[in-house]
């Protein structure tokens, strides 16, 4: 099945077959295939990012500095995980959940750069279900930015 034919729930499974952890430390894998859709796409996320870490509150935090972000003028992108109900609602731009045309179309240039090889020998870039859905949603954001409707 080619990429571009996979639904939602079809990229979801794919991605939960990719590695063999669930959890696997380090962030070199991720920096590998943001570079990668970087040089393809060219794509980045370029404006100020609020990173929002600890054992409670991150969901009512985040809410609170999207109201509050909104209300003075600016356009907002918040990435959270996990979901509560739908898988989407882990991105939301301008205070709506992400598409899932637009993550499917995200998941899908993930994996060409998930796949690139600088050399036959190189093999694929193996990436946890989080991390590949992590860059997803960065991919959807930084589009969204290069458009110019979250500056």
């Amino acid at each position: 099945m080619q990429q571009q034919e996979r639904n939602l729930d079809q990229w979801l499974s794919h991605i939960e077959s990719l590695h063999i952890k669930n959890i696997d430390m380090g962030l070199e894998r991720v920096r590998v295939v943001w570079s990668r859709l970087r040089s393809m796409l060219d794509v980045g996320i370029t404006c100020p990012v609020i990173t929002v870490a600890g054992t409670n509150g991150k969901g009512s935090t985040c809410a609170f500095l999207e109201s509050i972000y909104t209300q003075a003028g600016y356009k907002t992108a918040v990435y959270s995980s996990p979901h509560l109900v739908h898988f989407l609602e882990r991105c939301r731009l301008r205070g709506e959940n992400a598409k899932a045309p637009d993550f499917i179309a995200a998941c899908a240039d993930l994996e060409l750069a998930r796949c690139q090889k600088a050399s036959e020998n190189e093999p694929d870039v193996s990436l946890t279900y989080f991390e590949f859905t992590t860059l997803a949603f960065f991919l959807i954001m930084a589009r969204e930015l290069r458009l110019g409707s979250l500056t």
